[in-house]
C-alpha cells in the first residue's frame, strides 16, 4: 500500500477547513531492498495560491463562440487524410457565399449544389467503391479547397465514457502497441471536448491521423484494437471517429427534444447551471484571491516552484492524498503546485531510492530539491520515481509536485 489514515499531528499552518492539518502517508525506499526503517510519513502538502483555468460548470465550462466562417469552408470533419464511407451515399457540406454555386469533384465526376440564403451547403456523392488515396476538390467562385490523401473505406464511430476514452499509451502493452503501429490506412479522428447549452453546427477542430508511432498512443485504444481486427479481416481502409468524453452522463448526448423537454424548460436548466457555476467561481475567487490565468510556478520554462530555497510558508495546506475538490475548491480545473519536506540520514542518502507517489490526477512532473525525478500523463498511472543520488543530501529534502488536471477530480490521489 502507497497511503494509510494517519493520526493528526502538528504542522506549520492550519487548513482552511479547521483542525489539525492531514498528513500524506508515502513510501521512499532504498531500491537495494533495505527499508530505511519502514515508511516515511510526510507532512501535509501545500496548495500553491494560484491555481490556473479558474471553476467550470457541473459538466464543462461553456465553449466559445466560432468566429465568422470564411467564404468557401468545410465541416472540420472533411480535411486531408479523412476517411469517406464505401458503398454509401457520402454527404459533403459547408458554408460559402450565401447563394454562391459550390462544385464537390471525386474521382472524375463533379456534383454541383448551392448554398443557402444562411451560406450553408450540402453535396451528396453517389457510392464509391473501397479505396485510395485520392484528392477531393471543393470549388466556389474564385475559392478552392483540395483535400488530399482522401480514403473510402469503413467509418465507425467510438463513442462512450473513460472506458473508450481511454488511450492506447496506457493499455497494457501499450508502449509496445504504438511503437509496432505502422498502417497508414487506419486512421482515426478525434472530436475535441466542447461544451454548450445548446446544439452546435460546428466542431472545436480535428484533424484525421494515421495509426503510426507518432498518433496511435492517442487513439482510442478499444477503437485501435476493433479497427486494426477489421483491416485484417477487410482489407480496406478504416475510419475511427473518437468522440468520448469519460464521465459524460447520458442527457448530454441527447437533444432536448429526445428528452421531452421544451425550449423554457432547456432555459431554466441553463439558468440554474449559470447560476451553480457563478457561486463556484465566487467561492474559488474568496479562497484564491482570484481566479489567475498564467502559472507563476514556471518562468521561462523554468520551475521556479521546485526552488527548495522557496519560503511557502504562505501557501494553504491540503488534504493528500484526495482531490482538492474534496479539500474546498469545487469545480476546479487547472494547475496545483504541492511541496513537503522529508528527513534523511546520512546512511540513507546514500541509497538508491525509489519514490512511491501512487495515482496523480491528471499529469505530473516531481522535483526533489529542484531536480525533475520523473514525470507522468495519466490520472490513473501509479508513480514510481527513482531519485538520482545527486539529488539528495543528509538532512531536509524538498519534494514538490506540479499537478495538470483538465477535468473532474484533481490532485495527488495516492491510489496504487
Amino acid at each position: 500500500m502507497c497511503q494509510d489514515n494517519l493520526p493528526p499531528a502538528t504542522a506549520a499552518g492550519q487548513g482552511h477547513g479547521g483542525g489539525a492539518p492531514p498528513h500524506l502517508r508515502l513510501r521512499i525506499r532504498a531500491t537495494d531492498g533495505s527499508t530505511m526503517n519502514g515508511e516515511r510519513t510526510w507532512t501535509a502538502l501545500a496548495l500553491a495560491g494560484a491555481l490556473i483555468l479558474g471553476a467550470g460548470s457541473a459538466s464543462r465550462p461553456l465553449a466559445g463562440q466560432a468566429a465568422a466562417p470564411p467564404a468557401l469552408r468545410l465541416f472540420p470533419l472533411f480535411t486531408d487524410g479523412v476517411v469517406l464511407q464505401r458503398d454509401a451515399a457520402v454527404p459533403v457540406w459547408g458554408t460559402a457565399a450565401p447563394g454562391a454555386a459550390v462544385s464537390v469533384a471525386f474521382r472524375g465526376t463533379t456534383h454541383s449544389v448551392r448554398a443557402d440564403a444562411a451560406g450553408a451547403w450540402r453535396a451528396v456523392l453517389p457510392p464509391q467503391r473501397a479505396g485510395g488515396p485520392y484528392e477531393l476538390t471543393v470549388t466556389s467562385g474564385g475559392s478552392t479547397v483540395t483535400l488530399r490523401d482522401v480514403l473510402v473505406g469503413d467509418v465507425w464511430v467510438a463513442s462512450g465514457q473513460s472506458n473508450m476514452e481511454f488511450p492506447l499509451a496506457q493499455a497494457r502493452n501499450g508502449r509496445e502497441a504504438v511503437a509496432a503501429a505502422h498502417d497508414s490506412l487506419l486512421r482515426q479522428f478525434y472530436v475535441p471536448h466542447a461544451w454548450s447549452p445548446m446544439p452546435r453546427s460546428e466542431l472545436e477542430g480535428g484533424p484525421w491521423h494515421p495509426a503510426d508511432p507518432a498518433h496511435a498512443g492517442s487513439f482510442t485504444a478499444v477503437g485501435y484494437f476493433f479497427a486494426r481486427e477489421l483491416r485484417d479481416a477487410l482489407r480496406v481502409p478504416i475510419g475511427i471517429i473518437h468522440t468520448s468524453w469519460g464521465g459524460a452522463n447520458i442527457e448530454s448526448w441527447l437533444s432536448a427534444e429526445g428528452q421531452g423537454l421544451s425550449r423554457s424548460a432547456v432555459d431554466s436548466i441553463v439558468a440554474a447551471d449559470r447560476a451553480y457555476t457563478a457561486a463556484i467561481r465566487d467561492t474559488l475567487r474568496a479562497r484564491l484571491g482570484g481566479l489567475p490565468t498564467v502559472d507563476s510556478g514556471l518562468v521561462a520554462g523554468r520551475a521556479v516552484w521546485a526552488d527548495p530555497a522557496l519560503d511557502d510558508a504562505s501557501w494553504a495546506t491540503l488534504r493528500a492524498p484526495g482531490s482538492w475538490e474534496t479539500a474546498g475548491y469545487p469545480g476546479l480545473d487547472g494547475v496545483a503546485w504541492y511541496r513537503t519536506t522529508f528527513e534523511l540520514t546520512p546512511e540513507e542518502a546514500q541509497r538508491p531510492l525509489l519514490l512511491v507517489l501512487g495515482t496523480i490526477d491528471d499529469d505530473d512532473v516531481t522535483w526533489v530539491n529542484g531536480v525533475e525525478v520523473g514525470r507522468t500523463t495519466g490520472y490513473d498511472v501509479p508513480r514510481s520515481y527513482a531519485i538520482p543520488a545527486a539529488a539528495v543530501h543528509a538532512g531536509r529534502n524538498v519534494l514538490t509536485v506540479r499537478v495538470v488536471d483538465g477535468g473532474g477530480e484533481g490532485g495527488i490521489i495516492g491510489r496504487c
